[in-house]
């Protein structure tokens, strides 16, 4: 039977594997913040069993798993932190020239000059 729905995350926390949906899921993130532990995404792609690091930002009066910098592509491609590189998005052609990034300030923005003069 064909699925089009992705599945669901499951991340490894303090040594035990937390399905986004189960219960008791937040408390696992609210406990690994605090404890500054990085989770680790269980997706199939990660062939040596270890995961794939993340880590647990707040939000709001919550907290939710996000992936560090630079790793998108070593998840696997239906897992919800997959992000092909730069070069396989099309966004490498781009880096540079229509977008350029300040690593200072963490902004980006398009280029006036390098992406059609800036008319929308």
């Amino acid at each position: 039977m064909h699925s089009d729905t992705v599945p669901p995350a499951a991340y490894e926390i303090a040594g035990k594997r937390w399905p986004k949906d189960a219960p008791g899921f937040s408390d696992a993130i609210a406990y690994a913040f605090e404890h500054r532990l990085r989770p680790r995404c269980l997706c199939p792609k990660n062939s040596d069993g270890q995961g794939i690091e993340m880590y647990v930002a707040r939000l709001g009066d919550g907290y939710i798993v996000k992936r560090m910098p630079e790793t998108g592509s070593q998840h696997a491609p239906d897992c919800l932190s997959y992000e092909p590189t730069a070069e396989f998005s099309g966004l490498g052609q781009l880096i540079g020239s229509a977008i350029s990034e300040n690593p200072a300030t963490v902004s980006g923005g398009l280029n006036p000059r390098k992406s059609g003069g800036g008319k929308w």
